[in-house]
């Protein structure tokens, strides 16, 4: 038994090695920002990713895929398969100007400010039943993907996103599910120190209750017409391609909106209370 083992251990080391030796599969998105941020946003995919590991390769950043023999998640399977289409670029940066999460700009690249990225949690047991980075990243990635192998107009690129994003919160068991467009944006009053907000449809699995997702923003700034079309803008387009002001987001809560039954009750409560002061 011993001599068996002897002789089959060369041999499974040299399957060990031709696996770690095994070149990676060169995809299509390619990264553009600060080596930095490059860098900060491989390591955001590889903490999202299961089965494999990202990196950036080439002269042109190319992100890679090298699987490791495990199963992949829901994350690395969706993103693996976007990867496969040419003419992608993510360009990455923190405090981007006219950006809040995401920038579709139509011509290919799809701009990602990773500070309101980490904003958000990504561990959905933390924070529900708020959206999480993962569902963030790939709808961002899918929509520029979308765009370019299917020449999507925003409007298909973004529904396509949101799908990408819900069935990425269900893979982790999350609590939120974002509705479709259009997504509110209400202008602030710094004078009564209202910040400016931005709703977008979203339900809470776990009931299910229906409601928004509000985001505040912490630019008072972000009050002009330009960031409102037809009084309703969508998170993944610059407000303004012109501004230098950032968008930075200040909180994020869930918002319900009462039950039909619960406004009537809330009614009649009022009306007794009217009876009872009556002299």
């Amino acid at each position: 038994m011993s001599t068996r083992l002897t002789r089959l251990a060369p041999r499974a080391l040299t399957l060990a090695t031709a696996l770690a030796l095994t070149p990676a599969a060169i995809g299509q998105y390619m990264l553009t920002g600060a080596a930095a941020d490059r860098t900060a946003f491989v390591g955001l995919l590889n903490n999202f990713s299961a089965g494999g590991t990202w990196a950036q390769v080439g002269g042109n950043n190319s992100l890679a895929f090298t699987a490791n023999g495990n199963p992949l998640n829901n994350f690395a399977t969706r993103l693996t398969t976007f990867n496969a289409t040419a003419g992608m670029t993510v360009d990455l940066g923190r405090s981007q100007p006219g950006v809040g999460i995401g920038a579709f700009l139509g011509n290919g690249t799809q701009r990602l400010d990773l500070d309101d990225i980490t904003f958000f949690s990504a561990n959905p047991a933390a924070a529900p039943p708020l959206p999480i980075q993962q569902s963030f990243v790939l709808h961002e990635l899918a929509e520029l993907q979308n765009a370019v192998a299917n020449g999507a107009g925003f409007d298909a690129a973004h529904l396509g996103g949101i799908t990408e994003e819900n069935a990425e919160m269900a893979a982790r068991n999350a609590r939120g599910q974002r509705g479709a467009p259009p997504d509110q944006f209400i202008a602030g009053n710094a004078a009564m120190g209202i910040r400016p907000r931005i709703r977008v449809a979203w339900t809470d699995t776990q009931g299910p209750v229906a409601g928004f997702l509000t985001v505040t923003i912490g630019n008072d700034n972000v009050v002009g017409a330009q960031f409102v079309r037809n009084g309703w803008f969508d998170l993944s387009i610059p407000f303004d391609p012109n501004t230098n002001e950032d968008i930075p987001f200040e909180n994020v809560f869930f918002e319900p909106i009462p039950a039909p039954g619960t406004i009537a009750l809330l009614g009649l409560g009022s009306l007794a209370l009217a009876r009872r002061r009556r002299p």
